[in-house]
């Protein structure tokens, strides 16, 4: 969207008029020369009009801030127009801020229950929706806690509180829990009815989480300009038929795949199929948690065709089979404890999922798959010691059979050197 600004300047035409030095002829060349002026003052730097009024949001929290933001862009309501939320910090006391932009100016989405957010807090939202809600674990004491959620709405640039639900419990069952709304006491009935309808109604693959960690980090004026004009594309939605889905190559459909264009699956050991996407990841991104990079091609199902690889620099290794319009996630790091990859042993590929990270003991597992994604044989090396200090007696294994450290080392250096 662009904000076009016309302007429109009369001209004088002076017939007869014999004094070159009147004042009027002066006055009026003074009148075009300002009104050229407020047109470049007026002007957008931006295709989206709305950056240009949170570039002044953003530029004013920064004079306030000592140490920079967290500042994203989201699309809460459907009117073509961004959403601005800031986070100083991941603290409740930080507060989270919400902006919103309807007739040339930033609105402040403060409203009663928000702005709330912190390390005890998730801040959601639903693209397009009009949808946005924040739930909080209050500070438990000694004979219980609470559990407060807000919701609301955003419509025509402006905020509704749907409803803001308490809930005070006691460890002591023989002391009832206190519901309340709106700081009205209510039923435990109609506590539920309204958390119902607020909440457990609008989960769905569609909420999103507003985090301080996921957004752009600023610390002076360059940055807000790089992280408006990172903003000022509009995405081209790309839908793709079924035909055009099954007549794509292994490399044009792991393409649509990483653009989030395709639905992939992922089918557990029980062999049920579930949808898989690359919702929350960014490719080639920098967040260490949430961005993946892309490795090269690797036949990890031993059926002569190549497979490919995304990685992520907490997890290791993504292996996904692309073919006959079907992307299908073999397998993938399972956290710390089972950071994935890939070795080649005995002939063949096997995917590994490895423990490294932890005191007193180095886990191998690993997994040969057949080209119909089935695991057709399997092995272990790791050593442990009893009490999990580096430093004690280890005990080595294949296979769960105890060997000695010679075998294991043996093993190893076949295995993965």
């Amino acid at each position: 969207m662009k904000k076009i600004i016309v302007l429109a300047l009369a001209a004088m035409m002076l017939m007869g008029c014999k004094n070159e030095e009147s004042e009027p002829i002066e006055m009026k060349e003074e009148v075009v020369t300002e009104a050229k002026e407020d047109a470049v003052e007026k002007e957008s730097r931006y295709a989206h009009e709305e950056l240009d009024a949170y570039s002044e949001v953003l530029s004013e929290h920064l004079k306030d801030t000592k140490d920079g933001f967290s500042a994203t862009l989201i699309s809460i309501d459907d009117d073509d127009y961004y959403e601005l939320a800031m986070f100083d910090g991941d603290a409740k006391a930080d507060g989270a801020y919400l902006y919103t932009y309807k007739d040339g100016e930033a609105i402040d989405m403060a409203t009663d229950g928000f702005p709330f957010y912190g390390s005890y807090g998730q801040l959601n939202y639903v693209p397009n929706s009009g949808y946005f809600s924040y739930d909080y674990d209050g500070e438990s004491v000694d004979d219980g806690g609470d559990f407060m959620f807000f919701a609301f709405s955003l419509k025509d640039g402006k905020v509704e509180n749907l409803c803001s639900l308490e809930r005070v419990f006691y460890y002591d069952d023989s002391i009832a829990d206190v519901f309340s709304n709106h700081d009205k006491d209510i039923s435990e009935s109609e506590y539920n009815e309204l958390y119902q309808k607020y909440w457990y109604d609008y989960i769905s693959d569609d909420l999103k989480d507003l985090t301080y960690y996921n957004g752009y980090m600023i610390t002076s004026e360059d940055e807000i300009e790089a992280f408006l004009s990172e903003n000022d594309v509009d995405e081209i939605e790309v839908s793709y038929s079924d035909e055009d889905i099954e007549a794509m190559s292994p490399d044009e459909l792991f393409e649509a795949f990483c653009n989030g264009d395709v639905e992939g699956q992922y089918i557990d050991e029980n062999g049920d199929s579930y949808p898989y996407n690359l919702d929350g990841y960014e490719i080639d991104g920098y967040d260490v948690n949430n961005s993946l990079t892309v490795g090269e091609p690797v036949d990890v199902d031993n059926d002569g065709e190549l497979e490919y690889e995304l990685i992520s620099p907490m997890y290791g290794s993504m292996f996904f089979d692309c073919k006959d319009g079907t992307v299908t996630l073999i397998a993938q790091g399972e956290g710390t404890a089972a950071i994935c990859s890939c070795t080649t042993y005995d002939g063949a590929t096997w995917i590994v999922h490895r423990d490294t990270t932890h005191a007193g003991r180095r886990m191998y597992f690993l997994d040969k798959y057949n080209g119909d994604l089935q695991i057709v044989d399997s092995i272990n090396l790791y050593w442990e010691t009893e009490d999990y200090n580096e430093d004690s007696p280890k005990t080595y294994y294949f296979n769960d059979q105890v060997i000695t450290e010679e075998e294991y080392n043996s093993y190893y250096q076949a295995i993965f050197e």
